[in-house]
């Protein structure tokens, strides 16, 4: 089947995957529900395979090739296609010539013949990474954080965290007598804006873990970026069913991550990681709609506490809402203690 001949869904896949590139999030939009479900199951099938062991991955590309080309192919053919030495296709190039159902045959195929598939991991995983490499993205958006003691004796904190990538972002609470407290980072240095007093910064990120406490907030990390990455490198995965987050809803991928990395306890600068995370995405883009954190007891925390972050705006913003003056232009700077 020539390229000619595809479907635009199935062009659109092939091409995204082959190039390694993102599918842009506008031209998805217009797609119907049937073609966005197809994309999907085609990146999540490229993601299984791509993280397999290394150690197998010429083998497996030429088992998928061998047994989906021979799927197409009539019964007399497919005999006298056995006998015949084939030139292997890489995976990716056969997801737009083939059906879902040839898919769905080919990995049923492939299991029974000892092909190691850790299913539900591999999902986690790849849904991690798709939103990780999404979060990465220079784009700017804002998250309400929803703060509240396990057990339900304290009053929710609620608050605003902007992210742009993994180098940027800027926390917004508020304070005593409605002041607005904000801390923040324009990917070189790390200030706080407190209610009254001067501008704070610091030349590391050794200081946030201090002035989160001041905001009664406490958050672990705050990019979402950093989470993912947490995520991805020292929790247990499990995938969860699909969910939407409001009745009516899109349903967005779902999954459940343990911390697996020994005992919890705080980093050199005091921050405890999460017990546990439950992550909602996006399944066609990987953008984090939801994150609940279970912050554990620790020294500076008598009841465990829980985070919610729920993705409200996503918006171009300039430069300058990163950076103090932007918001406290009448104070002046001064460095945080041992800088």
């Amino acid at each position: 089947m020539s390229s000619e001949e595809l479907n635009p869904i199935d062009q659109l896949a092939g091409s995204s995957l082959d190039e390694l590139r993102a599918l842009d999030a506008q031209a998805m939009a217009v797609l119907s529900s049937a073609e966005r479900q197809r994309l999907v199951d085609l990146q999540w099938i490229d993601a299984l395979l791509r993280h397999r062991a290394p150690a197998e991955a010429a083998a497996t590309d030429r088992s998928v090739a061998t047994v989906l080309a021979q799927l197409e192919l009539p019964a007399p053919a497919r005999m006298l296609k056995r006998k015949a030495s084939r030139r292997p296709v890489g995976f990716r190039r056969l997801l737009p010539a083939i059906s879902l159902s040839s898919v769905a045959l080919a990995a049923a195929l492939l299991l029974a013949v000892g092909f190691w598939w850790q299913r539900s991991a591999e999902q986690a995983m790849a849904m991690v990474e798709r939103s990780y490499q999404a979060a990465l993205a220079p784009r700017d958006r804002t998250y309400s954080v929803l703060v509240e003691r396990t057990n339900g004796t304290m009053r929710p904190i609620t608050a605003h965290l902007t992210v742009r990538g993994g180098d940027k972002f800027l926390f917004e609470k508020q304070g005593p007598l409605g002041a607005t407290i904000r801390l923040g980072t324009d990917g070189v240095g790390y200030w706080f804006i407190p209610p009254q007093g001067p501008i704070v910064r610091a030349n590391s990120d050794e200081f946030l873990p201090s002035w989160m406490r001041r905001t009664s907030t406490d958050l672990p990390h705050l990019q979402v970026s950093t989470l993912l990455e947490r995520m991805r490198d020292y929790y247990q995965l499990q995938r969860l069913p699909a969910e939407s987050l409001v009745p009516g809803g899109p349903e967005l991928s779902h999954l459940k991550a343990t911390w697996s990395a020994g005992r919890l306890k705080p980093s050199k600068y005091g921050r405890t990681p999460p017990e546990q995370v439950e992550l909602w995405a996006d399944p066609a883009t990987g953008v984090v709609e939801q994150l609940v954190l279970t912050l554990p007891i620790d020294a500076s925390r008598r009841q465990a506490h829980k985070v919610t972050l729920r993705l409200v705006e996503e918006r171009s913003l300039g430069d300058e809402a990163y950076r103090a003056e932007y918001y406290a232009p009448e104070r002046e700077s001064v460095m945080a203690p041992r800088e």
